[in-house]
Formats: structure tokens, sequence, C-alpha cells
């Protein structure tokens, strides 16, 4: 039996099983009647359980989808290993990267007869310059969303971890040269990626946060999501990142980084809402 499933693990502080109704966070058996899926959820969650083990994951939360049906949705461990609060299915999780496939959904809804992928970016974000300058307007939508605008590996990643705000961040890129002409190579990104942000904000005469939460959170109903540090800073239920320090996980400060970028790295939302 071959099933088309969608696996979402946020890892940090959690597992719990359930299935339609996700209203209640409390662990609940999964309503499995297939013997093969049945089997399958068996040993995902064996398997899964010994990774937590072997690697001291302080706990995550998790979601099997199958045909756009719950088969599995659970919330385990705790928030933080240096406390007994545990992780359930409302916690909020920060996304990181993952905040990139919710870009490029929303950039696919709002360009739908108002642009073609192929529209090079200069045509969205007044006075944008690369280097050297006959490729300025040889860097598309299509190309900032897929790795391929031609920046060197991750530019300038460093200064969204020192807090940069997101005008500067954009004004630093025009000062390095492309490594590779756009579309020749991949190679990843997170401040250039964001550029889809004043892409979208131009076509919608709006922020890109509103346009998120108008056309993707509200219409999917995830309550909780956010991309703010203060959404997640305060919300009272969330998930403390963790750095490996002597072979263990430690509780180490909530960043406001990344939400300078929020396209690349900046959502936060709990499993349920997922």
């Amino acid at each position: 039996m071959i099933f088309r499933a969608l696996i979402l693990l946020f890892s940090i502080a959690a597992i719990s099983c359930v299935q339609r109704d996700v209203s209640d966070s409390a662990s609940v058996e999964p309503v499995v009647i297939d013997p093969a899926l049945q089997r399958f959820v068996s040993n995902f969650e064996k398997r899964l359980e010994e990774s937590f083990i072997r690697h001291r994951v302080p706990g995550a939360a998790v979601a099997i989808v199958i045909d756009s049906s719950f088969t599995y949705l659970k919330a385990f461990g705790k928030k933080s290993s240096e406390y007994t609060d545990s992780v359930n299915l409302e916690t909020l999780f920060r996304l990181a990267s993952v905040s990139k496939g919710f870009a490029s959904i929303l950039a696919g809804k709002v360009l739908t007869g108002n642009g073609q992928w192929a529209d090079p970016i200069s045509k969205y974000i007044k006075n944008f310059e690369v280097n050297p300058g006959n490729l300025t307007d040889s860097i598309s939508i299509s190309h900032i969303l897929s790795h391929t605008s031609g920046y060197p590996y991750q530019t300038y990643s460093t200064l969204i971890e020192d807090g940069i705000k997101r005008k500067r961040l954009f004004e630093e890129l025009k000062k390095i040269e492309l490594s590779r002409k756009p579309g020749a190579i991949h190679s990843y990104q997170n401040v250039a990626y964001s550029l889809i942000e004043p892409v979208i904000e131009s076509i919608t005469d709006t922020t890109y946060e509103y346009a998120l939460k108008t056309l993707i959170f509200t219409p999917l109903n995830m309550k909780t999501a956010s991309l703010t540090y203060e959404g997640i800073k305060n919300s009272g239920n969330l998930a403390q990142p963790h750095g490996l320090k002597r072979k263990r996980y430690v509780p180490i400060k909530l960043s406001p980084a990344y939400y300078n970028v929020a396209a690349a790295g900046g959502i936060n939302a709990n499993i349920t809402d997922m």
C-alpha cells in the first residue's frame, strides 16, 4: 500500500495522538482502521521515540496527514529541558525556514492575474540594484523563490542574526557581487529570499504581514499563527529554543532574529494550525 503522506515535525520541546477533531489537546489513541496504516503509525511512533531518546531532544509536536486527513497528531516532551511544563497541541514553535513555503504560496496567490513568475523583481521594487548593474533586471520572481538569484551562498545571513532591519539588509545586497548569473546555480538564501516581501507588498498595496494573514492564515483558520517576535514571546505557551552544550540540549534566549526577514524564517505556529 502506498500512502500519500505529509509529516510535520516541530522539534525542540514534544508527540500525542488523535485524528479528526483536534480541539482537545489531550492525548488520544489514533483512529486507525486500515491494518497497513496502523502498522505504519505504530512503527513510526516507535522509531520517533527511539530517536528522541538517542538525541536527547526535549520534545516535539508531530502530525501525519494522509489524503488531507489527520492520521496522527501528537505533542510530547517538555517545552524546556529545565522545566516540567509539557508541550501540547497549542504550543507555539518557530517554523524557521518552513516559513519560506508560506511565502511562495502567497506569491502564487497574488501573482494570479497580477504578474508573472518570470517578471524581474525590479519591476516591483523601487531602486532595486545588483552588482554588476547590467544584471539588475535579470533576477525574476522565480529566481528568488527557487534560490537561483545568483547571490553567494547565505549572503548576509550573519546580519540577520545581528538584528539588522530589512531595509538595510536589502541595501547591503547592492554591495555584493553576484557569484553567478541568475538562474545558473542553486544557492540557498535568507536575505535575498525575503526580496519576495516587497514584491508582494507592491502587488497587494499592503504589508507582507497583512497579506499573509488575510490570504493564508485566516482562510486556513490558523488562529495562533503569527510572524512577529512579540507574537511568540507573549503567547504564554511556547517551545523554548535550545542549543547543544556538552552533548545535551539546554534552553537559550528567545531571539528576535529572522523576524526581520519574515518570509525566510519568521512564522510562529502550533501543530494544530499547521
